[in-house]
């Protein structure tokens, strides 16, 4: 294996060896996810960045509070050669303002997050006078497809 995809894929043919990777919400709240079923999501996450335009090296900030969906956003992006970058997620002010921070030392950058964080980006771009297209450029889960991506 020479890459982290070609790892994954491995993982996901060989999933009965090397178990799920669970994440731990709460004492009581967790979730596990086989590399077959995180392979099978990222790809067709994968699908939906490609369907909204995204091609080898766009850049795609991860701005997730989800780990699930972050790993399947980060995943997607590696399957199609776009380039991940993960920003700490939160709804005070000092993220928002590091993400645009980060968002204008990029070159047209898309923003993965979720409907709730980009409420509040929104927010506080008009509070702040800071400009982006979240019209164009905003990616979520709920754009995944029902077919795989084309890998790169």
């Amino acid at each position: 294996m020479r890459t982290l995809t070609q790892a994954l894929s491995h993982y996901a043919r060989e999933q009965d060896q090397f178990g799920t990777i669970t994440f731990i919400h709460s004492a009581s709240d967790q979730e596990s996810v086989s590399f077959a079923e995180l392979q099978h999501a990222a790809l067709r996450m994968l699908a939906g960045f490609q369907a909204k335009g995204l091609q080898a090296q766009d850049e795609v900030v991860l701005y997730s509070e989800n780990n699930l969906s972050f790993l399947i956003a980060f995943w997607a992006c590696l399957y199609g050669a776009m380039l991940p970058v993960p920003v700490a997620a939160g709804l005070h002010r000092e993220h928002q303002k590091k993400l645009f921070t980060i968002l204008a030392q990029l070159n047209n950058p898309y923003v993965f997050s979720d409907e709730n964080m980009f409420a509040q980006l929104r927010l506080f771009a008009a509070e702040n006078n800071e400009r982006f297209d979240f019209t164009a450029r905003c990616l979520m889960e709920k754009d995944a497809l029902d077919y795989p991506g084309e890998m790169h």
